[in-house]
Order: C-alpha cells, then sequence, then structure tokens
C-alpha cells in the first residue's frame, strides 16, 4: 500500500522476502532507511544494532534535515563508456568524469555484452546489462555499486 507521500507502507510489506534486505549491499540499506518518514524510521530503529547506529549518528541526522540536491545525469552508452563515465551534475551546470573501471571489470568477468540502463542516486549506481548467455534465466545482471568505496554487488534474480 503507498500512503499520500508516496511512501511504501511497512505494515503492508509483509510479502518482501527477509534474505533479500540480507543480500543487499549496507550503502543500499542505509539509502533506504534515509528516505523512511520519521515514525517508520523510529520503528525501523529498533530492527538490529546496525539500524540503530546509522539512525542516531550526526550525519544520518545531517542528512534528513538537509535534502540533497537532485540526480544526476549519468552518460553511458556501451559498458566502454565505464571506463570514463560523464556525469552532469544536478544542476546542469558541469560535466565530471568517473572513473567506473572496476564496474566495467566486474562486468566483464559476469560475461556481459551490453548495458541496457543505468541509474544514480544518492550517490549509488546500478546498472542492468545482457550477458552472453543462451538461458533467459542467466541472460540479465543487475549490479549496484559505490563508486567511492568502489564496491559491487550483484542483485538476485
Amino acid at each position: 500500500m503507498v500512503d499520500v507521500d508516496g511512501f511504501v507502507s511497512v505494515a503492508s510489506s509483509s510479502s518482501m522476502q527477509p534474505e533479500l534486505w540480507c543480500q543487499l549491499p549496507a550503502e543500499i540499506q542505509y539509502q533506504v532507511l534515509l528516505r523512511l518518514p520519521v515514525v517508520e524510521l523510529l520503528r525501523f530503529a529498533s530492527v538490529c544494532k546496525q539500524w540503530r547506529k546509522w539512525t542516531t549518528s550526526a550525519d544520518f541526522r545531517r542528512r534528513c534535515l538537509n535534502p540533497r540536491a537532485g540526480p544526476y545525469l549519468l552518460a553511458i552508452r556501451s559498458l566502454y563508456d565505464l571506463r570514463f563515465a560523464p556525469v552532469l551534475s544536478s544542476d546542469g551546470s558541469n560535466w565530471h568524469g568517473l572513473d567506473l573501471t572496476f564496474l566495467y571489470n566486474a562486468l566483464i568477468k559476469k560475461n556481459c555484452v551490453q548495458i541496457l540502463s543505468a541509474s544514480s542516486d544518492g550517490g549509488l549506481l546500478c546498472v542492468g546489462a545482457v550477458r552472453a548467455h543462451q538461458d533467459p534465466l542467466e541472460k540479465y545482471v543487475i549490479l549496484v555499486c559505490n563508486p567511492l568505496t568502489k564496491s559491487w554487488k550483484c542483485l538476485p534474480q
């Protein structure tokens, strides 16, 4: 169920599989917590020690109080573009180069041949790619990465 503000109600998410949350990188879990309404945030702070630590930190409170700028535009057309991805700042004033060679190498190791989509939000990058497999269940891969730490993880399909 989605409430008036567009947030998904926690009470209606009983069909969510807990093992999926366990497989998400800590950066994604942190970004989810940043987007929770205050009432839900207080409930989620009691879920585990790590979430309590995050929600009580000064950095977390600062991020909640100071909304970040709009999304950046990431211009990626092919796997090769990941080696030096052009990024337009959220205010549209500057282009920056982002070295995603580590992600390029990860996709090559996963036998990917083409990028389907790429999006970025809150400092994380999500890339969907096509693998060179005949099996339809193994044809696509979705990777989430943090360009600052150069860590990445494949999302389960």
